[in-house]
């Protein structure tokens, strides 16, 4: 039922991606102007993702509780819960980025056009096949 729509939904994305970033050819980088819009769209699309990620709210409801005594304020333990969520995550989030950045720049010298957008095309749509092939025990 839902976990197999779920399931074919998220090889399909995988599917879906991949294919665009191998069609995608290399080529100059983007004026600042197009990048910064493009920046904004991602951004965009991200949080519209995340927010509306159902694993989110199972996950935090199967996480905050253990850590709430009701005896003491819960607005008060959920603020500290909350932003300690968020400075944890925001240190990984901005790790990732300079990972991200760090590989960009020492890519930068590959002339072949596309080599690394077909390679993580190429990725996506492995780990979209390995998604259909998985089987649920």
């Amino acid at each position: 039922g839902a976990v197999w729509i779920i399931k074919w939904g998220g090889v399909a994305y995988l599917a879906w991606i991949g294919l665009r970033l191998m069609m995608t050819r290399g080529g100059a980088a983007e004026p600042g102007a197009a990048r910064d819009a493009r920046t904004g769209i991602l951004f965009r699309q991200g949080f519209l993702t995340s927010s509306a990620n159902p694993y989110a709210v199972v996950f935090f409801g199967a996480l905050f509780p253990q850590f709430i005594l009701p005896e003491q304020p819960v607005a008060l333990q959920f603020t500290i819960l909350i932003i300690t969520f968020m400075s944890l995550s925001f240190a990984c989030l901005f790790a990732y980025a300079v990972m991200a950045a760090e590989t960009k720049n020492r890519s930068a010298h590959i002339r072949l056009p596309g080599v690394m957008s077909k390679l993580f095309g190429g990725a996506f749509v492995g780990s979209g096949v390995f998604l259909a092939s998985a089987t649920q025990k």
